[in-house]
């Protein structure tokens, strides 16, 4: 079943939907690719980390999401892994067949998760899709499903693929689930046949309405426009292995920096540490790859931190001045975590939060101190202050 949960007692809470295509039957490598002209013909093979990243994702909204109120109470999931080891042991004997994300199912798929995010008006829905993806127009973004090329589609090339562009505003202009957040992790290059045809049909697209959009419905690409999304094979995508990087560790997340407040991961915090991750993790790997962030922004709250997140913490002697003339203390209210510290550079890894660092120049036997507020994912304080 694609409902890996499905509560549908109408109280407010989110609504997820994850589909991540790693195994294609009719592109090369395929088990059906020989009888499929048009996958032969489209160059397009096999993934190993699509599938992976969705997983990764499904399991974390089940074994970490939280949003105080707003409870995970249904999630559906589809998948097409190429090897075993894509999907977790959390997910495996919860998918059935209709969890292959073919044109049939991800359709059903769609409709009962907007059917549920729905169900109340403060409801949030929350979409992550990955696999192979083209665009027609220089806005598009259009997954392509597991049965893709599929030779009864010839009339229809694309029956096997998935406007999320179109997918995302019909839900946005609705009086669906009040706030929306959605994560397409594909390419967006060009289709080939574009330049054939002056109409491609049968992608799945749901209609527009025309009432007032939702309150916030931000929708991340995980790539620009006409160009490619990258993965570590056998791994993550750049895009997924940022996310939950930002989620998990907890690295987009900010805090007020009273005693106490919570650790929140906003919008704006996603935005800001996605489009900047994804452009260094492909850097690392000699490509260009740069994160879009479109549709209806506001500032919302996506995840709620269970605890501050680790900040890798590094305090060093300014280049030039003599490290041993100088002595720190650290310490976070009554707690003294370093005390007459003189051993340079202090690296280490501590909790986000408010922290107080006196500093001693033992040559003259003068204090100063200052405040150090330390956020994720990491802090370099050189010294003196």
């Amino acid at each position: 079943m694609t409902a890996v949960k499905d509560d549908s007692s109408g109280s407010p809470g989110t609504h997820a939907l994850i589909i991540g295509v790693s195994a294609y039957d009719y592109l090369l490598g395929g088990s059906k690719c020989g009888c499929s002209e048009q996958g032969s013909d489209s160059g397009l093979g096999q993934l190993t980390a699509a599938a992976r990243s969705a997983d990764r994702f499904a399991t974390w909204l089940m074994n970490d999401y939280r949003r105080k109120g707003f409870p995970l109470r249904s999630l559906r999931v589809l998948l097409s892994p190429t090897t075993e080891d894509e999907i977790s042991e959390s997910l495996k004997g919860k998918l059935g067949e209709d969890s292959i994300p073919t044109r049939e199912n991800v359709a059903n798929a769609f409709r009962k998760f907007k059917k549920a995010a729905a169900s109340h008006p403060d409801n949030i829905a929350i979409v992550y899709v990955a696999g192979h993806g083209v665009q027609f127009t220089n806005t598009g973004a259009v997954l392509l499903l597991s049965d893709f090329a599929h030779p009864h589609h010839e009339e229809e090339r694309y029956k096997g693929a998935v406007d999320m562009r179109a997918m995302h505003e019909s839900m946005t202009y609705s009086s669906g689930a009040r706030s929306q957040f959605w994560f397409v992790d594909i390419c967006r290059q060009r289709a080939p046949e574009a330049r054939e045809f002056e109409e491609l049909a049968g992608v799945l697209k749901y209609d527009k309405g025309i009432s007032g959009a939702v309150a916030c419905s931000p929708l991340f690409l995980s790539a620009s426009s006409g160009e490619q999304a990258f993965a570590k094979p056998g791994e993550l995508t750049l895009f997924c292995e940022a996310l939950m990087q930002a989620l998990a560790l907890g690295n987009a997340a900010s805090s007020d920096g009273e005693r106490s407040s919570p650790w929140l991961v906003s919008t704006s915090g996603l935005q800001m540490y996605l489009r900047k991750t994804v452009a260094q993790l492909a850097e690392e790997r000699d490509e260009n790859q740069w994160m879009e962030c479109t549709g209806i922004f506001s500032d919302e709250i996506f995840h709620e931190c269970e605890k501050a997140p680790e900040v890798d913490l590094t305090i060093k002697v300014k280049d030039g001045m003599i490290g041993e003339n100088y002595s720190a203390k650290l310490s976070q209210l009554e707690r003294i975590l370093y005390n007459n510290h003189s051993t340079w550079p202090l690296i280490t890894r501590i909790p986000a939060g408010l922290y107080k660092i006196e500093v001693t120049t033992l040559a003259t036997k003068q204090t100063d101190s200052d405040n150090l507020k330390l956020a994720p994912p990491s802090r370099l304080k050189e010294l003196p202050l």
